[in-house]
């Protein structure tokens, strides 16, 4: 039964309140005598605070906290009704930019107004002086207004003031005169001291509430003795000390603290006049800014970017009029009803922010002034006419000026924006030569210069992209690019370098994109433009790349040839025997194995040029320089002291391009022989020849330098040999063996032996000669057992046996030489000869070498016996 009466009693008192409520708007902004637009607010009575005059004692808030002496709302304390009143709709409180002050003495008197203006920086009132508002204006704009003790401000009802700092010492009097409301705008804390009056005859007496409207965007804090008469709306906590009598209406977003009196005047609610905050009236008018931003063409007026531009393409931007809407010194919402009551002419320019400093101050880029006008029907934003900026800029605003105001209201943009170049186009170099061969030329690794150009304004400094080059057609290999630019000269764009380094032969150029500058447009790298890119083509979204680049393959770079030429022996070849396993001295001899060199082509840093190759190949046999053997490096003739004396015939000389920078130089077809004279008679020796490469040139003047490099191929053993023949002599009638060997010198204490390892030396032509012309013996009467005719004219027509037969080459050094018997009658001396080779030529007589001879007696004897022939059966 209780909980069904207390139900009936809450429908009863919210339907009283809904029914007062249809007396107009303003009933629904303050329902009741306190009350709170947001659930983060409560009202709390302290001390002997009261509301009076609230019929039902429900107030409008999330939560009410009675702490007082007394009971809050008359005989009972105040509930909550759950439920929160409507926020008023606060307009962007407008700002004075006004310079002009304004003081009235102690005890004189001004009208406000009267001077022409109606927006001033500093307004105070000496004490005991009067300031009455003129009528000519229906709105005032002060920066700060500060009442002394004891002045009186009167306000003119109908009139609008927006007022930052509003001051007022103990016992000033603020009225109201005229018809209708006063409405007051304070933006920041309004606090007040004892004894001040606001719209009240006298201190506890109130006046009509109806003629004053307070709207306070931040705090609120009266202390004791002050009696207001007003309807009140605080953006933020409100506090009523003690003693302090309020006669109206308060609402506030937060919390509302209440030590004095509060008496709610309802009846007053129908004749208050706030225009746009209740129905009725009209909606004050303004035609000010607190500041500007520019964006992007249709972009949000206050989170809109500024996308990165070339240089001398044109472009708009949307410059929007801007407001404080929340009085916090920022501009934060489009101010449509700027020029609502006239057009308005603001002054747009692009300034450089790249230096930093206030926006007022920013140097001024030349030729990009505009001025705009704002319509009425514009809605505070209107589009720029085309901007052209024909050099680069690292970081640019957009300013806007106002000069209608006393002050002038200068504002830039939010954002920045940069404006690059196009691109890089390479200075045309001095190493120019695209072709193989020619001038101008450079050493591969040796420092040269490059230059590009970005156009005015560009002061970045260009970068090489990781493969930057492109080497020429046909090239092996893509060289690698060392160095980099300094940074350019704004004034023309141009970053130069003077310690580029390309390490191949030939030529490169720069492929597309390879010099690039990603930090030149670092204020629009929040995605102002496209990163990593640097087309210069807009997207659907209007974004170009971030990145200057080359667009373009740049001319060719050219022509580089190596620093030096390296070579090495990748084999130093071997001797062949020419007789077996030996050679003899004085025998020409010659490579079973040919050496082999390595040349390679190299940079200054010592690095192979792999592009020397091809066309780019200058080396050919000309340019190798030899030293050719004269001697045996390490045996000693018969003297003991002076080397063994050899001479050299050159064979041929093949280079091989082995396509990768490096080149194969065989040594083919070279003859050495020994001198075979007295000097040359040593003990067996292997052979010890060095052939020497002095340098290596080729026709671009590329060289090794001296090297002296040795080429040793492996030895073979030699020996000092001669064909030997002995005298022989027997009967005429017999088969003549004639001892014919060849013998190689084993040292002093050994001398000649037979050379039972030459099975090689081919027999040579034999002559027998007449001797004594006397005898009756003749050279015809005797031939050589030769039935492969290798003797000559010597051979015996008669094959005769086989045993006699001359051997080709000799076998245990011998050659079986045999002469046929000259038959009867046929008795007396002759001299045979063997042609020999040179090398086995000696020097019998000691006039040189000569072939050798021996003296053949047929049916003569040598010796005193008397046995003239003896033969065994």
């Amino acid at each position: 039964m209780k909980t069904c009466l207390l139900g009936v009693l809450w429908f009863l008192l919210l339907s009283l309140r809904l029914a007062h409520a249809d007396a107009g708007s303003c009933a629904l902004l303050w329902p009741s005598g306190l009350q709170n637009t947001s659930d983060e607010g409560k009202i709390e009575f302290k001390d002997r605070g009261q509301l009076l005059g609230d019929s039902d004692g429900l107030l409008d808030t999330g939560k009410v906290k009675n702490k007082g002496r007394v009971p809050s709302c008359g005989n009972t304390d105040c509930q909550a009704s759950g439920s929160l009143a409507p926020a008023p709709a606060a307009p962007a409180f407008q700002r004075s930019r006004s310079r002009l002050k304004i003081r009235v003495p102690a005890g004189a008197s001004f009208r406000l107004g009267s001077d022409g203006n109606a927006d001033y920086k500093e307004v105070k009132v000496g004490r005991r002086a009067r300031l009455e508002v003129d009528a000519a204006f229906t709105r005032y704009r002060i920066r700060k207004l500060k009442l002394d003790k004891q002045s009186v401000l009167v306000l003119r009802a109908g009139v609008d003031y927006w007022i930052e700092k509003l001051e007022a010492r103990e016992r000033a009097r603020i009225l109201v005169e005229g018809a209708g409301t006063a409405r007051l705008y304070v933006r920041d804390k309004l606090k007040l001291r004892k004894g001040v009056l606001i719209n009240a005859p006298s201190v506890g007496h109130g006046g009509d509430p109806a003629r004053l409207f307070i709207l306070a965007y931040d705090k609120v804090e009266l202390k004791e003795r002050i009696t207001v008469s007003a309807f009140l709306h605080g953006g933020d906590e409100v506090k009523l000390d003690k003693r302090i009598q309020w006669f109206g209406a308060i609402s506030a977003q937060d919390d509302i603290e209440v030590k004095g009196r509060v008496s709610y005047d309802a009846a007053a609610l129908a004749d208050l006049d706030v225009p746009g905050i209740c129905t009725g009236g009209t909606a004050p008018v303004t035609a000010e800014a607190d500041g500007f931003n520019c964006v992007q063409p249709g972009q949000d007026a206050i989170t809109g970017r500024l996308l990165t531009r070339l240089a001398g393409v044109g472009f708009s931007l949307d410059v929007i009029a801007l407001r404080d809407s929340d009085g916090d010194g920022a501009a934060d919402a489009v101010a449509g009803d700027y020029a609502a009551d006239d057009e308005r002419r603001v002054s747009v320019e692009l300034v450089d922010a790249s230096g930093g400093g206030a926006c007022a101050t920013l140097p001024v880029v030349a030729g990009s002034t505009q001025t705009l006008v704002f319509e009425p029907a514009d809605g505070g934003r209107v589009r720029s006419r085309t901007f052209r900026v024909d050099r680069a800029w690292r970081s640019l605003r957009c300013r806007v000026r106002d000069d209608s105001g006393d002050t002038p209201l200068v504002a830039c943009s939010a954002d920045r924006f940069a404006v690059r170049p196009a691109g890089f186009v390479l200075e045309a170099p001095a190493l120019d030569n695209a072709t193989a061969s020619g001038l101008p030329k450079a050493v591969a690794g040796d420092a040269f210069a490059l230059a590009v150009s970005a156009g005015p304004g560009y002061d970045g400094t260009p970068a090489l992209s990781a493969d930057p080059v492109e080497a020429h057609a046909g090239a092996v290999a893509s060289g690698r690019l060392q160095g980099g630019f300094a940074p350019a000269d704004p004034a023309s764009g141009r970053a130069a370098g003077s310690d580029f380094r390309y390490d191949e032969v030939g030529a490169f150029r720069f492929r597309p994109g390879a010099i690039r500058d990603s930090d030149f447009t670092a204020v629009d790298a929040g995605g102002d433009c496209l990163a990593g890119s640097s087309t210069t083509q807009a997207d659907a979204t209007g974004r170009i790349g971030c990145d200057i680049a080359n667009a373009d393959s740049s001319a060719w770079i050219g022509r580089f040839v190596p620093a030096s030429l390296v070579v090495s022996v990748n084999d130093p070849g071997r001797l062949a025997n020419s007789c077996g396993g030996f050679s003899y001295i004085g025998q020409a001899i010659g490579y079973e194995l040919p050496p082999s060199l390595r040349i390679e082509a190299r940079s200054r840093a010592g690095t192979i040029t792999r592009n020397y190759t091809g066309d780019y190949m200058k080396l050919d046999v000309a340019g190798l320089a030899f030293v050719e053997p004269v001697a045996d490096a390490s045996a000693l003739s018969a003297d003991g002291g002076s080397p063994l004396a050899l001479t050299m015939q050159a064979g041929s000389r093949l280079l091989v391009d082995n396509g990768d920078g490096s080149l194969t130089l065989s040594l083919v077809g070279d003859r050495f022989t020994y001198a075979h004279d007295a000097l040359a008679q040593i003990a067996p020796f292997t052979s010890d020849i060095r052939l020497i490469l002095q340098s290596v040139t080729d026709t671009d003047a590329v060289t090794s330098g001296r090297i002296d490099l040795a080429i040793a191929p492996n030895g073979v053993p030699l020996r000092y040999g001669r064909l030997a023949l002995s005298n022989a002599e027997g009967p005429e009638l017999q088969t003549l063996a004639v001892p014919a060997r060849v013998e190689y010198y084993a040292g002093s204490a050994l001398g000649f032996l037979a050379n039972a390892d030459d099975h090689c030396t081919p027999v040579g032509r034999i002559v027998i000669e007449d001797v004594d012309a006397d005898d009756s013996l003749a050279p015809a009467d005797t031939c050589v057992w030769d039935s492969a005719g290798l003797s000559g004219a010597a051979a015996c027509a008669d094959p005769g046996e086989s045993a006699w037969q001359l051997r080709a080459t000799p076998e245990q050094a011998d050659f079986n030489l045999h002469l046929a018997p000259p038959g009867v009658n046929h008795a007396g001396v002759l001299r045979l000869r063997m042609v020999a080779p040179a090398w086995l030529r000696y020097d019998w007589s000691g006039v040189g070498d000569v072939d050798p001879t021996a003296l053949i007696s047929f049916g003569i004897r040598s010796s005193s016996s008397d046995i003239i022939y003896l033969r065994q059966k």
